[in-house]
């Protein structure tokens, strides 16, 4: 008895609801930052947002290093078989 208008409830929510219109009725909006917020953003968000910076660079390196030695790896098996 419970189950019965579900297939309509998302009958109407799939015709009326686009993803485009989801987004914008879900659109969550931010806060207004207090003096403590902003400084604390200035100084201690600085450094995170360096480090992250730096640890992007490095993961992606380390990938590249990673993926060219598994091609040299495959490249070497192939030309001694």
């Amino acid at each position: 008895m419970l189950l019965y208008p579900m297939p309509l409830i998302s009958a109407f929510n799939s015709l009326t609801l686009s993803p485009a219109l989801s987004a914008l009725l879900l659109r969550h909006e931010e806060p207004k930052q207090g003096f403590l917020a902003r400084v604390l953003d200035n100084t201690v968000g600085r450094f995170f947002r360096g480090f992250n910076w730096a640890f992007e660079r490095t993961n992606k390196a380390y990938a590249m290093v990673c993926v060219n030695n598994t091609a040299q790896f495959f490249v070497c098996r192939v030309l001694i078989i």
